[in-house]
This record gives structure tokens, sequence and C-alpha cells, in this order.
């Protein structure tokens, strides 16, 4: 599974203020289904402006993204989890319950973009997942290789 890390730095003020808030260097997380050398990418994730999870082809700058990928054994079934996970909308208020746990979970079935990625991959608790929390797990995941 290749998941790519929006720089923040290279984005807009709400990426810098998404970045801030979640005290990451990313503003946004993606899973890539496919990736060819000029940058074009067909990926999904759960996003705002979509009010959800979305399937589209984008250019993804390799200056612009962190990308780790996890072999496939590390995250078992996750094509079965995107299909099963792919009418999750976006939840606002899930946002803070990325930064503060004890923050009640009011729709069960929203997502962020960082906790639907941690949905996917089978984590612990996924609404905990912002996108500094995700983006250390997915390292710690690929320290081996």
């Amino acid at each position: 599974m290749l998941v790519a890390f929006y720089k923040a730095k290279e984005g807009t003020l709400l990426a810098k203020l998404i970045s801030l808030i979640d005290g990451s260097e990313h503003s946004h997380a993606v899973i890539v289904l496919d990736y060819n050398k000029n940058g074009l990418s067909l990926i999904k994730d759960c996003h705002v402006f979509y009010n959800g999870v979305s399937t589209r082809s984008v250019v993804l700058r390799k200056e612009d993204w962190d990308f780790i990928n996890i072999p496939d054994p590390l995250v078992p079934d996750y094509q079965s989890k995107i299909l099963i996970n792919s009418n999750r909308k976006y939840g606002l208020l899930k946002t803070i319950t990325t930064k503060i746990k004890w923050f009640p979970t009011f729709d069960k079935t929203t997502d962020t973009c960082s906790s639907w990625i941690a949905r996917i991959s089978s984590f612990e608790d996924p609404n905990t997942y912002g996108l500094k929390k995700l983006y250390k797990k997915k390292k710690k995941l690929t320290a081996w290789q």
C-alpha cells in the first residue's frame, strides 16, 4: 500500500493551518492506487472538499509529497477494506477527536483523511489518528526494510 502525505509548506494557507493544528509537517494523506513516472496518479482519500471518500486522478509532484510504501503483508486485505469503507463521509468534528482523545465521536460513519487510512490499515482506535500520528506509525512499519 502506497500512502502519500502532502507537505503543508508547499500548500495553501488552509494546508498550513491544518499542519499547525495537527502538529505535523503534512496537511493531507491519500492512498495511491496507481502512479506513473509523470506523476499522474489514481488516488483514494477522504477529503472535506469532496464530503468524504472519493477516487480521482491527480498529479502528485514528488517534491510536494512524502511517500511511504507499506509491504502488502503488513496491511493484509487493504484493497477489500478500501471497498468496504468507500462510502464514508468527511467528519469535521472528528478532527477534534484526533487531538483530544476524550472528545466524543458523534458519527461513527465519518472520517478524516488520516482516520480513514488508519481504518483501512486496521490500526486500533482509528478515530484518534491525526496526520502526525499516522505518519509516525506508517514510518515505523517500514523501519525494518
